[in-house]
């Protein structure tokens, strides 16, 4: 078996072993052309800023009752281009469809 294939099986079987979140959305979103490209510290520190501002603004539109939806944010910086992964819980009083839009 490919190794990358073999490491992309075994982290998903991973997620799926531990997940406490059985209600969730997997997004995937590239990034602005500044951020996408360079490979350095302070671009991975403007990325994670940037993922904080999104997870943070869709808390307040969708009123997570505990303040904090659960979430795994993953950012990919050892491909051609930088982009991230994230896991977000859908909360108890909206649906899927809702979550999306």
């Amino acid at each position: 078996m490919n190794t990358n294939k073999y490491i992309k099986y075994e982290t998903r079987r991973w997620i799926d072993q531990i997940t406490i979140l059985p209600r969730s959305i997997f997004l995937t979103f590239h990034l602005w052309e500044n951020l996408s490209d360079e490979k350095d510290d302070n671009t991975f520190y403007k990325i994670q800023k940037v993922n904080k501002r999104f997870l943070n603004k869709l808390e307040r539109i969708c009123n997570a009752s505990k303040g904090r939806l659960e979430r795994i944010v993953v950012i990919e910086r050892n491909t051609s281009r930088n982009h991230c992964h994230l896991m977000i819980e859908v909360p108890i009083h909206l649906s899927n469809k809702m979550m999306v839009k």
